[in-house]
């Protein structure tokens, strides 16, 4: 498992189950698509996604071919459930950064800190092509920023318990 993780979080991956659409936008992946015969803008293909290369592989007309993602091609699915786990994601990061803002517990997804980062790496880990706006590393530094919070909070709190019972 631990072998699994570490291939994924510094990318070596295998091709994934996608659909793309054939969409140009450069010079170099208007002559790619010259190349493969018949084939137009707005075609939405299925086919595997390597997301080290960006390479699309796909059959058309009985051949094999290949888009590259952002020069001739636009994915427009990741495979099953890839949207939802993306979605989550964004939810519980959303849920973070209201917590630094806002630092209680009740405020996020899950009843826990713990258990909140838990479940963002799960589907951080879970996800076919990793999102740009959220990196490993990241998780685990927030996860140390909002316990620092937490602590800092529920120290103030004993400490403003404690100033009551005095008086």
């Amino acid at each position: 498992m631990k072998n699994k993780i570490k291939s994924i979080i510094i990318g070596k991956s295998t091709s994934i189950p996608a659909q793309a659409v054939v969409e140009v936008k450069t010079e170099f992946g208007e002559h790619c698509l010259w190349e493969i015969k018949g084939l137009k803008e707005g075609v939405v293909l299925e086919g595997r996604f390597n997301p080290l290369n960006k390479a699309f592989d796909f059959s058309f007309n009985g051949q094999d071919a290949m888009l590259w993602i952002g020069q001739n091609g636009r994915l427009v699915s990741l495979g099953e459930g890839q949207e939802h786990k993306y979605m989550m994601l964004g939810r519980l990061f959303s849920d973070c950064k209201y917590f630094l803002r806002n630092p209680y517990e009740r405020h996020l997804y899950f009843p826990s800190i713990a258990r909140h980062m838990k479940e963002m790496r799960q589907y951080w880990l879970e996800l076919n092509i990793k999102p740009e706006w959220l990196s490993y590393k990241q998780i685990g530094r927030l996860e140390h920023k909002m316990n620092r919070m937490k602590t800092k909070l529920d120290r103030q709190f004993k400490k403003d318990r404690e100033n009551e019972q005095k008086h």
